[in-house]
């Protein structure tokens, strides 16, 4: 293989920054839209159906070619190409929809430039856009390269304030976890105290109950000896009660013997005076 278009390959290796021999379709779209040849999307990937494969073009193809010994360059032609009827028309592929363009603004009334060596030179023109320059052997296209800055400054522009935005979320976040850190310190300063007091009241408690078994001990035995105490003075006011009951039982019985004496005086004094009195009647 040798290469018989150095023109070619140099217009190549320009877009081939990785000198890896292919391009990738996206990036020969992007190459063939920014040509100026006013054609579609649509249209523009129709053309490359016929020479990209497998989502890359190798451009090798068209710069290289075989050659015998004399140095002569041999063509090998399949069937579509040697049909001439199907041999697409560089001059018309060059004018992308330029010409259709043109035909529209001359039934629109607006002046257009010829055809021929005007158009030839209008295509000169359109070659040298403004808009693309060469930078370090690389064509760059500003106006893409800008609308590139305007989408990075707008990202940078919502990055930044998402990140203000977690700035501030991450104040509060460290806010609530020194709150939240002052409560735990509380907290377990209050449960240690808590403890404290819980200790407390339970050598409070053990003591209480201690006394009060204490207590309860000595209310039992004082109750037992307040018992035997009044079992002993009942038995005494028992015997007293006895004794006295004894005592007027003897006192009734003597003065009703007593007053039975007297009556039987009375009765006799009674009877003895009615005799006297009897003994004067008769006398």
């Amino acid at each position: 293989m040798k290469t018989v278009d150095p023109g070619l390959l140099l217009a190549f290796s320009y877009f081939d920054q990785n000198h890896c021999g292919y391009l990738t379709d996206k990036d020969t779209e992007d190459i063939i839209h920014t040509l100026g040849l006013k054609l579609s999307r649509a249209q523009i990937k129709k053309i490359l159906q016929k020479i990209v494969q497998k989502e890359s073009f190798k451009y090798r193809q068209l710069t290289d070619a075989e050659v015998d010994d004399n140095g002569v360059v041999i063509f090998k032609m399949d069937e579509s190409e040697n049909n001439q009827t199907n041999k697409p028309d560089s001059e018309l592929l060059a004018r992308g929809n330029k010409e259709s363009l043109r035909k529209l603004l001359e039934l629109s009334g607006t002046k257009t430039e010829p055809t021929g060596q005007g158009a030839a030179s209008s295509t000169v023109s359109d070659a040298d856009n403004p808009n693309f320059v060469y930078y370090k052997g690389a064509l760059v296209d500003i106006e893409s390269l800008m609308q590139r800055l305007d989408r990075s400054e707008k990202s940078r522009t919502a990055l930044e304030k998402n990140l203000q935005g977690l700035t501030g979320e991450l104040e509060t976040v460290k806010s609530n976890l020194v709150e939240e850190g002052n409560t735990t310190t509380k907290l377990q300063h209050d449960l240690r105290k808590v403890r404290s007091d819980l200790d407390k009241e339970r050598s409070l408690y053990s003591a209480s109950d201690s006394l009060n078994r204490e207590w309860h001990k000595t209310a039992v035995e004082s109750r037992s000896y307040m018992m035997n105490a009044l079992n002993s003075i009942n038995t005494l006011l028992n015997k007293e009660d006895k004794g006295k009951s004894e005592e007027h039982r003897s006192k009734g019985d003597d003065y009703k013997s007593k007053s039975d004496e007297h009556k039987r005086k009375e009765i006799k004094k009674q009877t003895e005076d009615k005799e006297i009195k009897v003994e004067t009647v008769e006398n």
